[in-house]
């Protein structure tokens, strides 16, 4: 077999093994994917200067040049095939002058002893060294052949894992075969399935675990997970050593105990009793219905329950996946007492205005005077553009920094969670009144900047616009706009909506 042929079939079964691995669930990566990824690197041909040598080989002695061998080099006489072995010969080519050579050759262990036997043969008159430079570099290194398998192997397994979809990795086991059809035919998710109609039962046992580890492990919760596997962990604070206790229930009941350390504290901790009472399987439900209107088909991923942050209240939080782009992901969350966060689409402007108006007035801040500086709206997808570092330039959503009497911060809502606030102390100089603008305006001002920036509708949506005081020496309210890609999209309009200048600066 050609080394060439061993490097595809190495890329081969290195991408299998990594798109197993990658697509599928745990168990699947640990049985296939694994030993598909050894097999591979099994057979991948070892990178070597043997790679970039030549084969030694005699020719015919009527057609072939006349060798006298004088010398065979070889670094050991074992029974390996094929070795690199340095030649010294007397070479005399018919009708023309006899010099002395040497080269190095791979040379196998036939050939070598059949050389020792008879030191007069024949080399074709291709394979002959050449007459100048004949000294051979003894600290050279591989030649370029020695990285073609190599490269072979990763451009074959490229060609492999992306070149196919992510449906052909993955294997379906009862529970994502179970989710992929809840989420697709049914339209009801994959929390309609069997594991996810469970979540009650699944908590309990889990609780149970704890209650099991400690007396003070109910109190002192840091975060419980359950998988779409059917695996739960725990993870909970041992005040009395600083640590976090991992425990796992598996499927079948057993439960697994690990220690780590923690820089969380009983700050970040909750008792258990905080979601005794949640219907989880209904909430499920109901993340999952929101998430599928919003999404299109998901697959449920895991449900995590722990607070946000030190101090804060407790939130649960599911996440899903596309199940044709695992890499698109879409987190929700709710509440203990059964309250579902929405989606909403940022570059709906009249929906994005209505989510950021409710969160102001629930944070206490005015609309109808001036207590903003910033007011900003990041579409979702991978077109949006970033125009400004915070709280929304990864999930996109809407964002309002504030000065409301004694309090300063901003306010920021992502699709899928709930508002946060965030209290800080600044001095952020002009300000202006939630309605010195209005969606309409907005509208207007991303109209001119597709136009300008000869975007394509398809990408209205990836829109990042903000009306802002920062960073203008006159205090002036201006709007900044950009839209998708689109370098010629970026501008700065007046709070009416008229073009000032291009450039978001």
């Amino acid at each position: 077999m050609t080394r060439a042929l061993r490097a595809v079939i190495a890329g081969v079964l290195i991408a299998a093994g990594i798109g197993f691995g990658a697509y599928s669930v745990w168990w699947i990566a640990m049985l296939l994917g694994i030993p598909l990824i050894i097999g591979g690197l099994a057979v991948l041909p070892r990178p070597g200067r043997a790679a970039s040598l030549p084969t030694f080989a005699t020719g015919s002695p009527r057609a072939g040049v006349p060798v006298l061998v004088t010398a065979l080099n070889r670094s050991t006489f074992d029974v390996t095939d094929a070795q690199p072995t340095l030649v010294s010969a007397r070479i005399t080519p018919r009708d023309d002058t006899a010099y002395d050579a040497r080269w190095i050759t791979m040379m196998s262990r036939v050939g070598f002893q059949t050389t020792v036997r008879n030191p007069r043969i024949a080399l074709a008159p291709d394979d002959l060294p050449p007459r100048t430079g004949t000294e051979p570099d003894l600290t050279a290194g591989p030649g370029w052949a020695t990285f073609l398998p190599p490269a072979i192997a990763i451009v074959v397994g490229a060609v492999v894992l992306f070149g196919v979809g992510d449906s052909v990795w993955r294997i379906d086991t009862p529970n994502t075969s179970t989710s992929s059809r809840s989420g697709s035919e049914s339209g009801s998710g994959p929390a309609a399935g069997e594991g996810m109609a469970q979540l009650g039962d699944r908590r309990d046992r889990l609780v149970q675990a704890i209650d099991d580890a400690g007396p003070d492990a109910r109190s002192n919760v840091l975060a419980m997970t359950f998988d779409a596997s059917g695996s739960d962990r725990a993870e909970v604070y041992d005040p009395a050593t600083g640590q976090s206790v991992t425990l796992t229930v598996r499927e079948g009941g057993e439960v697994d105990q690990r220690r780590s350390p923690t820089t969380k504290r009983r700050g970040d901790a909750f008792a258990t009793s905080v979601v005794a009472s949640t219907d989880l399987s209904r909430m499920a439900a109901t993340m999952t219905e929101r998430t599928t209107a919003f999404a299109g088909a998901v697959v449920f991923d895991d449900m995590v329950v722990e607070r946000p942050d030190t101090g804060e209240d407790v939130l649960i939080t599911a996440s899903y996946r596309n199940p044709e782009h695992i890499t698109e992901t879409h987190d929700i969350q709710a509440t203990p007492a059964g309250e579902v966060a929405e989606f909403f689409d940022p570059g709906d402007f009249e929906a994005s205005f209505g989510v950021l108006r409710a969160a102001l007035v629930d944070a206490g801040v005015p609309l109808d005077r001036p207590a903003l500086n910033r007011l900003e709206i990041r579409g979702l997808g991978s077109m949006t553009p970033t125009m400004y570092a915070g709280d929304i330039q990864s999930s996109g959503g809407v964002l309002a920094e504030f000065v409301s009497g004694r309090n300063s911060g901003e306010v920021s809502v992502v699709p899928g969670a709930f508002p946060t606030v965030d209290l800080r102390s600044w001095s952020p100089g002009d300000l202006f009144a939630f309605t010195d603008v209005t969606p309409a305006v907005f509208d207007k001002v991303r109209d001119q900047a597709m136009r300008r920036g000869d975007v394509e509708e398809i990408d209205r949506a990836a829109v990042d616009i903000q009306m802002t005081t920062t960073f203008q020496r006159d205090g002036n309210p201006v709007i900044q706009v950009a839209v998708g890609r689109s370098d010629g999209s970026e501008g700065t309009y007046s709070p009416s909506g008229v073009f000032l200048r291009d450039g978001v600066r």
